[in-house]
Parts: structure tokens; sequence; C-alpha cells
């Protein structure tokens, strides 16, 4: 269990001259992207000036400590650590750390550091790193952070990852979807009437079908369109329109 209490040592062990080999338990400690609270998240939202500093110093470590060969765990450990502090003067540091010289796992964390910080300005860095990314698990991250960075500009992008040619991963497309349909409230009436012919007709069904007209019943500017439209969605994740 995370607890406050023991910012102030993890604090002067990060700031300290220890062993590098002390450093990524120290950092770990306010990382991790579970479901329970991490020390991280719990400094944001009680102490906010006090995940400042923590953020200053992990950033310190990772550009004076990491760069030594066999350093990837650190940097993996340092980079998560940063995400739950949401610290906005990382952006930049999060963009740097989008290439191949890292690993899958510092590059999803750097990922998931730029969805946290939701700015709307990253958007368009994060879809060309997607369009590079070799990794499903990388590439799949990339339309997560979408969710909290872009808006319906990136539909375009999110149906391209959708579709089995494009995207071979059915994670990944199937990612593209869930967060498609979470931005579609956010969609005008003529944004949405643009999107039925875009998909071919199937014949299958899921527990999916009726998603699309679930998130459009929500846009109230377009009722009646809700009411009219469902999606199937195959087995391999892509997804279908059904009109009803």
């Amino acid at each position: 269990m995370a607890d406050l209490r023991s910012v102030p040592e993890l604090e002067k062990r990060l700031a300290g001259q220890q062993p590098i080999m002390g450093v990524p338990a120290a950092a770990g400690a306010f990382g991790g992207s579970g479901s329970t609270p991490n020390l991280g998240s719990m400094l944001y939202a009680n102490d906010p000036e006090a995940a400042k500093r923590i953020a200053a110093k992990l950033r310190d470590v990772l550009a004076r400590r990491s760069e030594q060969p066999g350093a990837e765990r650190l940097r993996q450990a340092l980079v998560e650590a940063l995400v739950p502090l949401r610290e906005p003067t990382m952006l930049p540091t999060y963009f740097k750390l989008l290439n191949l010289r890292e690993t899958d796992q510092t590059r999803r964390a750097a990922l998931r550091g730029i969805g946290e910080l939701r700015n709307p300005n990253a958007a368009d860095i994060v879809v060309a790193w997607l369009n590079k990314d070799p990794s499903p698990l990388v590439r799949k991250q990339a339309i997560t952070t979408l969710e909290t960075t872009s808006g319906t500009e990136q539909f375009e992008t999110l149906y391209q990852r959708m579709q089995p040619g494009f995207e071979g991963n059915a994670d990944v497309r199937a990612e593209a979807w869930r967060v498609f349909s979470a931005l579609l409230p956010q969609a005008s009436t003529e944004q949405v009437n643009r999107w039925p012919g875009r998909f071919p007709m199937r014949s299958s069904s899921s527990p999916a079908r009726s998603a699309l007209g679930n998130s459009l019943s929500r846009v109230s500017h377009c009722p009646g369109f809700a009411r009219k439209l469902a999606v199937c969605v195959s087995l391999e994740g892509a997804t279908a329109p059904c009109w009803i």
C-alpha cells in the first residue's frame, strides 16, 4: 500500500549519490500502471508542490544517470515514475523518448505520460509515432493516448487502424474502435452522418452491435440518427455499421 509518509526518505534516495542499482526501487515506488493507487498519483492529488519537486528530481536522475550502457531498467523505472506525477514540463522529454533506441516498455510509458498531460498539441506527434512503431503494444498505447489528447479530428486515423488490411494486430484494432466510440459524443451532426457509409455491411452480429447507437444517443443533436444505427464488430476486431 502506498504511504505518503515514505516520500521524504524516497526523495533523499533520489537526490543522493547511492549506487545506481538502488535508484529503480526508489523511482518505482512512485510509478506503476495498475488499478491500485500508486504513490505518484496520491502525491499529485494531495500535494501538487511535492509532486513537482519529485518530478524534478526524477528528471534530473534521468538526465544524469541513465545514459550509460545497461541502464534500460533504470530509464524505464524513471519514466514510469514520472507518469502519475503529471508534470507538464516533461512533455518535450516524453517526445524525445519516442525513438527505437528505447525499449518497448519505455516508449509505452512515455506515451502514457503524454496521455496523462492531456495536451491537444501532442496529438500530431502521437499519430506520427503510431505510424512508425513496430510494436503492437506501443501502437495500442499510442491509440489510448489519443483518447485524452485529441478529438474527432483523429477519426480518420482511428478508422484506418480498425482495418485488418492496415493494422495487423487485433488488439490494436479493438482499441482503435474503443477510442473512436469514446470520442463519438464530441462529434457534430455533420461528422456523425459522414461515417455510416465508410464501413462495409456485415451479416454477423456481436455483443457490441449497438455500441455506436448507444454512443450517439448521448449526442442530443442527433437522437433520431442514433436510434437507426448500430454496429457489428467482427471476431477479428473490425467494425461495421448495420442499419436497423
